[in-house]
């Protein structure tokens, strides 16, 4: 991802004057979303790679709010702490994707903990341990879910597994953002990308 880019995004945000309202997301995610979505008073999300329930979320905002839904994160500390700090939400720890994989630890902070054997390679990490993962249609099947409000998805450049691992013919989300640039899958199923922050992607269902 270039420089240029990157502030371009970011330049966009700050024309739309998204950048002054209180946000708890690292670039104003939440914010974005918010916007996309209409500014609801209740709704529903998934959040994959939720990493903490109160740093750098891009949920709280919609759980203060009153909003409900689905918190996935992995590493089990994270998970402990979502437990903790949000009982009336749904919280998983473990990661979403098809068959099995290594997810590489690198001490106490987790946001960079990654199923991504190269990333790992260039931050030093050498901890790590086989999961099962978690296919995202078993996800929705199993919480009777049809339809979300937005899903976010932070998962170290796994996010085109993610993406695969659901059936987006069954179960959707009216928006869907995620790190990086070009996702064609979703827009085979009836996404257009409608927002670029500087890093991440906004995609949203066609006709909601």
């Amino acid at each position: 991802m270039t420089k240029l880019k990157y502030y371009l995004g970011r330049i966009m945000v700050r024309i739309m004057g998204l950048h002054k309202k209180p946000s708890y997301s690292s670039l104003n995610e939440d914010v974005i979303i918010d916007w996309l979505t209409g500014h609801k008073e209740r709704g529903t999300y998934i959040d994959i790679g939720a990493n903490h329930p109160d740093r750098i979320n891009n949920t709280k905002l919609f759980y203060e709010r009153g909003w409900r839904g689905i918190n996935i994160e992995p590493d089990p500390t994270g998970y402990a702490l979502f437990v903790e700090k949000r009982p009336e939400d749904v919280n998983l720890n473990c990661a979403i994707g098809e068959g099995e994989i290594d997810y590489f630890e690198g001490g106490d902070d987790t946001s960079g903990n990654t199923c991504v054997r190269e990333l790992a390679e260039l931050r030093g990490m050498k901890s790590h341990k086989r999961l099962t993962l978690k296919p995202l249609r078993e996800v929705f099947q199993e919480h009777d879910l049809h339809l979300v409000d937005f899903i976010s998805i932070d998962v170290e450049t796994f996010e085109n597994e993610v993406l695969r691992s659901n059936d987006w013919n069954k179960y959707k989300a009216r928006v869907i953002c995620l790190e990086g640039d070009n996702y064609s899958l979703l827009k085979r199923f009836g996404y257009r990308k409608v927002f670029w922050d500087g890093n991440n992607s906004y995609y949203k269902l066609k006709g909601l």
